[in-house]
């Protein structure tokens, strides 16, 4: 069974699969490896299901898969030409047979997808039909800001000022710049809309995944450690303060990030790791792509106050801070946002005493 529900969580130009896996009984498997391999380019995505069955497989580009599912003691099953589409989950239910000889299930996806959770419509573009549009380019993303309700930008980016000739070469990379609406109106949508969770920072090989983690206001965030060693995480500045002690591999701790504001991320054993959880009271928002597009979907009609953050970077007009977009039905392109180069926090911080960091021995934890 397929389903395309309408999400709002994805990085800008991704898509998401998400399911359940159960046995003939109804009972979820839990441990089940789950892979989706892209039709076009044979790249393999795994996860596994959680204690109810459930995998989720985020920031998948647009396109095909084939959806298989190995559980010791059930037979393979397989879901072919699974959809992905920008700014979408699709999600698929599996129901694995006991194991015999040589069996296995294959079911081609080529059933009219249907909206179960929302009454937005939307369908995959074939590549035949991009191509005869009478667009500029084949980009996709022209496409998407011809919907209601999506305010575009794109970001540009510039050495930091003073900088030399040659630093331009290191200018912010356009990704990860965060851009949120807040509404001068009263809005009855809470922060969670369209962004429901769950949200985690996974820890392995001594990096924090996702880097960014954009969250509404209210929200836990988890902090599984799939290390074979210790973490120590914490945060000092201004978003949420909080330090969770050292835990071991495979166990997991939480935070509730119950105010808005900007907090980064550090461990305090290995000084190389870090990320940023930013917790917004406002679902209107959005990441920027590597090529510094920005795009916001579902804005009601009204004004709002634009609010532009970077973590390398700052605006370089002014005017920014106090930018009104008033949205109606019709798309709303707000151009180019000017970035410049400012110091990263990333780049030089203390441990959780204020300390600098103890110099490393050269050993592999």
């Amino acid at each position: 069974m397929l389903l395309a529900v309408d999400v709002c969580a994805q990085a800008p130009g991704t898509g998401a699969i998400v399911g359940t896996v159960r046995d003939p009984s109804g009972l979820a498997v839990g441990n089940a490896v789950v892979s989706a391999i892209d039709e076009s380019t044979n790249l393999t995505r795994s996860a596994a299901t959680n204690t109810a069955g459930v995998f989720k497989m985020p920031l998948l580009l647009p396109g095909s898969y084939s959806i298989t599912v190995n559980a010791p003691g059930f037979a393979e099953s397989a879901l072919k030409s699974v959809g992905v589409v920008v700014g979408e989950t699709s999600s698929v239910e599996f129901k694995l047979a006991i194991k015999s000889v040589n069996v296995s299930l294959a079911v081609t996806a080529d059933a009219e997808i249907v909206q179960a959770q929302t009454s937005t419509l939307g369908r995959a573009v074939l590549q035949d039909s991009v191509n005869s549009l009478p667009l500029s380019s084949r980009n996709y993303t022209q496409i998407l800001s011809l919907s209601p309700g999506v305010v575009v930008a794109r970001v540009t980016m510039q050495a930091k000022a003073g900088a030399g000739a040659s630093a331009q070469k290191d200018s912010p990379s356009l990704a990860g710049v965060v851009i949120w609406l807040t509404p001068m109106q009263p809005d009855s949508r809470p922060a969670s809309t369209g962004h429901p969770g769950p949200f985690r920072l996974v820890q392995k090989d001594k990096m924090f995944t996702p880097h960014i983690q954009v969250v509404p206001t209210g929200s836990s965030v988890d902090f599984p450690n799939e290390d074979p060693f210790f973490h120590n995480v914490f945060s000092l500045f201004n978003g949420k303060r909080f330090d969770l002690g050292l835990y071991e591999s495979g166990t997991s701790r939480a935070v509730h990030f119950d105010r808005e504001g900007v907090s980064y991320i550090f461990c305090n054993i290995h000084p190389e790791m870090g990320a940023v959880v930013l917790a917004l009271s406002t679902p209107y928002f959005a990441i920027s792509s590597a090529s510094g597009v920005v795009e916001i979907h579902d804005v009601p009609p009204g004004n709002y106050h634009l609010h532009v953050w970077s973590e390398a970077a700052k605006s370089s007009n002014p005017s920014d801070k106090e930018r009104v977009v008033q949205v109606e039905a019709a798309p709303v392109h707000l151009g180019n946002i000017a970035m410049e180069g400012a110091a990263d926090p990333m780049q030089s911080h203390k441990n959780k005493f204020g300390e600098d960091y103890r110099p490393s021995r050269n050993s592999p934890y």
